[in-house]
């Protein structure tokens, strides 16, 4: 009769000491006595074998699967300091107190790793979880059993560093790992050396999402710290503080680093804390290490690096073109020395940007005047508090969008007023007609109350975006037909597209459509389906993360609307008018819709470049692309009656 080791798997004969493969003795019990025995059983199916590893969150066992009869990895969520175990028991016993919420709230992170991480199953850079589920009081997670060691090991056993083209292809795999993590709005936030494993079977693996995050919904709130010193970049030291892709392009930079170079990077605030007392910073390049790296390849990791987020690529994809050479970056350093020169030259770079603009019809004596008028010019901005922000973080949303205006003209103030949403419309109405009334406001909504105190900004605004490739617009989304929902005189940042919304676990199931189009019900998984927009898609993926679908509408039209629509008063000083003016328009810029869109994700961009980005991120909203042409743009109200209407009808169908 044979038995199956708990250790490799392999089969042996009964009467036999040991395991000839592996030497392991049968009934050896596990080292910590909180571990599960070899040969527990777990849902029915999976037998515990000895244990991998473990740490301050869980345990990692080999198992074996007597379904599909092959050897799987089992991990368990078992936090040290928070709950205990008798041993030879499975039950986990939860300590009494304050750790009770805690210990819930652990559970329920650790199976959103497990539902986050089986989304990819089918990219072959990613850990394949096969199964997760909750059992003794506490949750396990089922994965492919990878044979291999760490990045962190294998660097070490091929001396201390690898050679940079081997450096790049792992890089690169990484970096198909991340399209598909970061097209599902997710961030990993703990890239290193210790969580890429190098297969024996060549496969290069991304582990471990125990400190990844939906993008968007928790941007600028309060996180907890996750840390990995060496790879983390400054935003991660700080529990409020803004995150996005070019968090986990950072670590990547800093593992390729370590990687090529053998050497740890400094960490990211004291390489800041060194520029800020003017000793420079303390990352040098890779060629000082290394003799043969070639130039871009040192820039391209030196970029991934950079303190500031915005220098950084801000996609993997830019990465990917810069590791290989496919597209050229400036240097990092002479970058940061132009936008110092930029900043110093200030007023004299307005001139010659405004310059240039008179070949395109402006008449260069009126540009000098505007310039002169701009120097000294304090702007009133008018705007409602975002959601999820307070007053202090909206105020330093617009700040951040108006940084290229300000660069282009430091003599301009703003005066940024932020309003509770609820009472937004009714201080703009009591400030109409009064000295009060802001020269630059949002006015989404406010089309029929406010626009007699509108001014045009046709030629401002919208003749000059075709002549800016920097803010060319989607095509068709701010043309004048598809504007007629606003006033002519609004500007508005983003748009949004009404799409379906699938809960594929009921789908499944074949549960039937509510009676109502609800976002509540959807949203606490008691609905099937939801017809709303495309603004509400951080919201599906944080509540039913991994059970859900988002498709196109097929019903002819698509229900389109504005968000973030904008608007200068008609009565304010010329020269205000002619600063709120410019500063809308360089809110259709690039950097502008960057802020405001990928990295706090409020819509979809107005701006052609950055919308093409958008979509490379957001995958599962490609779609749209191609329904441009069948977009029909109304207000709100009407687009939410329309929504419901086609919610009826896919709800009919499916009868």
């Amino acid at each position: 009769m044979k038995v199956r080791c708990m250790n490799c798997m392999k089969e042996y004969e009964e009467g036999q000491a040991k395991c000839p493969r592996c030497g392991y003795v049968r009934g050896t019990r596990p080292r910590e006595i909180y571990h599960l025995y070899p040969e527990m059983e777990l849902a029915d199916r999976y037998i515990i074998g000895t244990v991998v590893g473990f740490g301050g969150f869980g345990v990692l066992y080999r198992a074996w699967d007597r379904k599909l009869e092959h050897m799987v990895a089992i991990k368990e969520y078992y936090p040290a300091g928070m709950v205990t175990r008798i041993p030879g028991q499975k039950e986990v016993i939860l300590y009494t107190g304050k750790k009770h919420d805690e210990y819930k709230n652990g559970l329920t992170r650790f199976l959103d790793e497990a539902r986050n991480t089986a989304r990819f199953s089918s990219n072959p850079n990613i850990v394949n979880v096969f199964d997760f589920f909750e059992e003794n009081g506490t949750a396990y997670m089922v994965m492919e059993f990878l044979e291999g060691v760490s990045l962190k090991e294998y660097i070490s056993r091929a001396g201390g560093r690898l050679p940079w083209q081997q450096a790049v292809e792992i890089g690169l795999r990484i970096i198909d790992a991340l399209k598909d993590v970061h097209g599902a709005k997710i961030l990993h936030r703990d890239l290193s050396p210790d969580n890429v494993f190098m297969c024996d079977d060549g496969k290069i693996k991304l582990l471990d999402f125990g400190a990844a995050r939906f993008t968007g919904l928790d941007d600028e709130k309060t996180r907890t710290i996750v840390l990995k010193m060496g790879f983390a970049p400054p935003e991660q030291y700080r529990s409020k503080s803004q995150q996005g892709p070019y968090t986990d392009i950072y670590a990547l930079g800093a593992t390729l680093y370590r990687a090529i170079t053998g050497q740890t990077p400094d960490e990211s605030v004291n390489r800041q804390d060194s520029i800020n007392h003017n000793e420079g910073d303390t990352l040098k390049p890779m060629s000082q290490f290394v003799e043969g790296i070639p130039d871009y390849l040192d820039n391209a990791v030196l970029r991934a690096m950079a303190l500031e987020p915005t220098l950084r690529f801000q996609n993997v994809q830019q990465m990917a073109d810069a590791l290989q050479n496919k597209k050229s970056y400036a240097d990092l350093a002479r970058e940061i020395r132009r936008r110092k020169r930029r900043r110093a030259v200030g007023i004299a770079a307005s001139l010659a940007i405004l310059a240039a603009g008179a070949a395109a019809g402006l008449l260069y004596s009126r540009q000098q005047k505007l310039i002169r008028d701009l120097d000294q010019v304090e702007l009133s901005v008018w705007m409602p508090v975002k959601d999820g922000m307070d007053s202090s973080q909206t105020e330093q949303l617009f700040l951040d969008m108006s940084a290229e205006f300000l660069e282009h003209y430091p003599g301009v103030q703003l005066d940024i007023t932020c309003i509770s949403r609820e009472n937004y419309r009714d201080r703009l109405e009591e400030a109409a007609g009064t000295e009060e009334f802001p020269a630059l406001f949002e006015s989404t909504g406010l089309e029929d109350e406010l626009g007699g105190r509108m001014a045009s900004l046709e030629q401002e605004v919208y003749e000059r975006l075709e002549q800016d490739g920097a803010a060319a617009p989607v095509e068709g989304v701010l043309d004048r037909e598809s504007r007629e929902v606003l006033n002519p005189n609004q500007v508005p940042l983003g748009f949004k597209a009404s799409v379906l919304y699938v809960n594929t676990e009921l789908e499944k199931s074949g549960a039937e459509f509510e009676a109502d189009n609800s976002g509540q019900d959807f949203l606490e998984a008691g609905s099937r389906a939801w017809v709303s927009d495309t603004g509400e898609f951080t919201q599906v993926q944080a509540h039913i993360a991994g059970r859900y679908a988002v498709r196109p509408l097929e019903n002819g039209e698509v229900p389109a609307g504005y968000t973030d629509v904008w608007s200068v008063d008609s009565e304010a000083e010329t020269v205000e008018r002619a600063a709120a003016g410019r500063l809308l328009y360089f809110l259709l810029r690039q950097p502008a819709q960057d802020i405001l869109h990928l990295r706090h994700d409020t819509a979809l961009p107005v701006n052609e470049q950055v919308y093409r980005i958008y979509l490379e991120v957001n995958r599962e909203l490609e779609f749209v692309d191609g329904q441009l042409g069948e977009l029909e743009f109304m207000s709100d109200q009407g687009a939410e009656k329309a929504r419901a209407q086609i919610y009826q009808e896919i709800a009919q169908q499916e009868q």
